[in-house]
């Protein structure tokens, strides 16, 4: 494993790396065998493929997403350390393989094929909606209840739900004004509108608008249309019921809450898109492409410690688009099957696999496979 000599800059990253690694052992409680000496191979292996998927993660010296050369590079450094102790190499299955084990190779490729993707995008997280409710709801926010701020978490909240596509809630940029909506195939609005919304009492009594508006506390489910959408099946309708789990992040609660601001700023209309903030005194303005980048870019810089002006590039792979790829990202690394996800985000294809992580779901996997390694009988 010897290669050209090291400048102290390289020794620098090098150990901080080996710091960095013994930091994350520390975490996931693998305190049996820190050097890795004495267990098998095979765990060995999966020590350093939970690794990959931890610095995959954004889980890095800088706390920001790498590439998977980088971890790649990562990994070397810590199999030089730990070799040290043990002539093994790590991330291998065994002393004449030149090559990853295959669970370390899985994970580097599943980074890999992520690089690739066209036009890719950040997915929109639960952090990122939490880190944007404590900053709207904190003591001295200047984000009033029909800011854009808080309109734009509200909706963010109920996407990460339904998936939606910007042009089925909000306008694009350059649409703010209440009279210039992008319009449908019939011309209409094609963003929801009132009429879009239906709703049910905890009893599962329908409910009319304004008796749900006036007693939102009463209504444990609503159901949205979907008038118009890209997979042509126009029309189709998506409930959702009162998650008591979770208040923060409740579909009925956040529609109740957008309702409720709609109602303030434009009365009850059935021809404008529910999607708007108030700009001023006076000044009411549909959510825009450019108001969604704004506010989740500022979540993104401070949740994940990017920095606006020297992360300007990774900071613009989050869009629009990034809720709905949120959305399929939270689904599957919950366990969501491959056709229950195609079903509630209305993908008419399996297209949706371009946008799917296996590091969350692998490294809950790896987690099982190292306690399963740890147990065997070592003979080496």
């Amino acid at each position: 494993m010897a290669g050209p000599p090291k400048t102290p800059k390289d020794l620098g990253t090098i150990r901080s790396h080996r710091i960095h690694y013994f930091m994350f052992i520390h975490a996931m409680k693998l305190h049996d065998d820190l050097l890795l000496e004495r267990v098998p191979l095979e765990r060995c292996n999966y020590t350093l493929a939970l690794y990959a998927a931890h610095l995959a993660s954004g889980s890095t010296l800088l706390c920001k997403s790498v590439k998977s050369g980088t971890i790649a590079g990562y990994l070397r450094d810590v199999a030089r350390f730990l070799v040290t102790f043990n002539a093994r190499d790590p991330r291998r299955t065994d002393a004449t393989q030149t090559t990853n084990a295959e669970c370390i190779s899985g994970v580097l490729a599943e980074v890999k094929r992520w690089e690739l993707v066209p036009n890719r995008r950040e997915p929109l997280t639960v952090d990122m909606y939490m880190w944007l409710l404590d900053h709207v709801n904190a003591p001295a926010s200047v984000h009033g209840p029909d800011s854009r701020y808080r309109a734009v978490t509200n909706w963010f909240g109920t996407g990460l739900y339904g998936g939606y596509r910007l042009t089925e809630w909000a306008q694009n940029a350059g649409h703010r004004d209440l009279n210039n909506p992008v319009l449908d195939i019939f011309h209409d609005p094609r963003a929801f509108m009132l009429g879009d919304l239906s709703f049910r009492s905890l009893d599962r009594t329908r409910l009319e608008p304004r008796a749900a508006y006036l007693n939102p506390d009463t209504v444990g489910e609503v159901t949205i249309t979907l008038r118009t959408q890209k997979n042509g099946s126009n029309g189709e309708k998506r409930s959702h019921v009162r998650n008591e789990h979770n208040t923060k992040l409740c579909y009925v609660r956040l529609t109740m809450e957008i309702l409720a601001r709609f109602i303030r700023l434009v009365g009850w209309n059935y021809t404008t898109p529910l999607a708007v903030y108030s700009a001023g005194p006076g000044i009411t303005h549909y959510i825009t492409a450019t108001d969604i980048e704004l506010v989740m870019r500022t979540a993104a810089s401070h949740v994940y410690n990017l920095n606006p002006r020297t992360c300007r590039a990774e900071l613009q792979l989050w869009s629009a688009h990034s809720i709905r790829v949120g959305a399929c990202v939270i689904l599957h690394a919950m366990g969501f099957t491959a056709s229950q996800i195609q079903f509630i985000l209305r993908w008419k294809s399996m297209a949706f696999l371009v946008y799917l992580r296996n590091l969350s779901i692998l490294s809950t996997k790896q987690n099982t496979a190292i306690h399963d390694v740890s147990r065997m009988p070592n003979f080496l």
